[in-house]
């Protein structure tokens, strides 16, 4: 399907406000202007004008995701990356976003989440609690040696 060069202006002016409004990834982005009636060479020129005049870029993208994922929602970093992943965000941005997450945070953060965790959790088997508190860490995207330290010090914490 042609579209006219006013479509295409129009189609400019709406991607570049879908832009605008917040960070988004190139995948993103590429759907949003399919779902508006670009086909493939006009979401690739569309999605390069875009990046030329600074409306898209994937490491800012990547970067603000990380941020509010893990200070509002508290994810853990195989969630985040497993999310980044799946919007087609390359490794190389993915290991730079996650070594901004100071490792001090993220671990206060963990433990955190883990004695919020054991007073919720109604059972008097220590070892369920534990186990079922490492879970909803790895539910969280935290890395297992993490999950497990979090439990292990939540349990000592409700237990002396």
């Amino acid at each position: 399907m042609l579209i006219s060069m006013d479509e295409i202006n129009q189609l400019k002016t709406k991607i570049a406000r879908f832009c605008a409004w917040r960070e988004r990834c190139i995948k993103e982005t590429e759907d949003k202007l399919f779902t508006l009636g670009a086909n493939a060479k006009q979401t690739q020129q569309l999605v390069a004008w875009l990046q030329k005049e600074n409306y898209l870029s994937n490491i800012r993208f990547a970067t603000a995701f990380t941020r509010g994922k893990f200070s509002n929602n508290q994810w853990g970093k195989l969630k985040i990356k497993s999310e980044l992943l799946q919007r087609n965000i390359p490794d190389q941005i993915i290991s730079n976003t996650l070594e901004n997450i100071d490792q001090n945070e993220y671990e206060s953060v963990a433990f955190s989440l883990a004695k919020k965790k054991w007073k919720e959790t109604k059972t008097d088997d220590l070892f369920l609690k534990k186990q079922k508190t490492a879970a909803y860490l790895s539910g969280k995207g935290y890395e297992s040696d993490i999950a497990w330290k979090a439990a292990d010090v939540a349990s000592q914490d409700f237990s002396s």
